[in-house]
């Protein structure tokens, strides 16, 4: 990680690979090893290769039996296959995952499946229903607002209702502490719709702050975003830099 921060790919490559020589063998290491891999590719656009690596992260996840591990590796497919815009393949690993899954990763099933696509909404509208009242009955008073705000997250992917979604994600950060994905994807949510000021005050430390990602696709992403965003609210020299940054 330290490499990739300094672009010293060749670097990180070599340390992945004594890395990989160590531990040779164990399903739970070499799981991050092409963990890694993956993210190395992504770095040099080679995004055929990074999904070789994610599917190498899925073959160690069913040796170790770890279904945790299991679906994870799976909804990372998932996650990756959307991001490149593959909807099909990105629906098919999210429900392949489905089995796997804990009664808190239930919760956050059907959303996931209805943020990729939400022609699924009719279709998984009862299950969503069931895992809130399943999570309702399981947990204290004050975790209750989540079940209510995942619901609406599930509305809001299923109406395509940007400011809805801004809205639950900024009460669920104030319930559930400040993930970074979560800050990343509000920040995200926020430039794709047109709210720019906002958007940028969430992205820029995901690539210039103390929350700087080393991951190979999201930091040209949000580096690309951040210029549409800089651009659009007139700054120009910005917008140059952090496309550059981006190219």
């Amino acid at each position: 990680d330290c490499y990739v921060s300094q672009r010293d790919f060749a670097a990180a490559d070599r340390y992945l690979e004594e890395y990989r020589q160590a531990h040779e063998g164990d399903p739970f290491r070499m799981g991050d090893y092409f963990r890694w891999k993956a993210n190395l590719a992504n770095w040099s656009g080679k995004f055929r290769t990074s999904m070789k690596y994610r599917f190498g992260v899925l073959a160690q996840a069913y040796e170790t039996k770890d279904s945790s591990r299991i679906m994870t590796a799976l909804q990372a497919i998932s996650q990756y296959f959307q991001a490149y815009g593959v909807r099909d393949s990105a629906v098919y690993y999210h429900q392949k995952s489905l089995p796997w899954a804990t009664l808190f990763q239930r919760l956050n099933y059907p959303v996931g499946l209805v943020s990729i696509d939400r022609s699924y909404a009719n279709e998984v509208r009862a299950m969503q229903q069931k895992a809130v009242a399943d999570f309702r009955g399981r947990v204290p008073d004050k975790l209750q607002p989540i079940g209510d705000l995942v619901q609406i997250l599930f509305d809001g992917f299923a109406a395509a209702d940007t400011a809805m979604l801004v809205d639950a994600i900024k009460q669920l950060l104030k319930i559930g502490g400040n993930p970074n994905d979560t800050r990343r994807e509000l920040g995200e949510l926020c430039i794709q719709s047109g709210r720019y000021k906002e958007g940028i005050e969430w992205l820029q430390p995901f690539v210039s702050g103390n929350d700087r990602t080393t991951s190979g696709y999201f930091f040209p992403y949000d580096n690309y975003l951040l210029g549409i965003a800089n651009e659009a609210l007139g700054d120009k020299q910005a917008a140059a830099k952090y496309y550059k940054e981006m190219l």
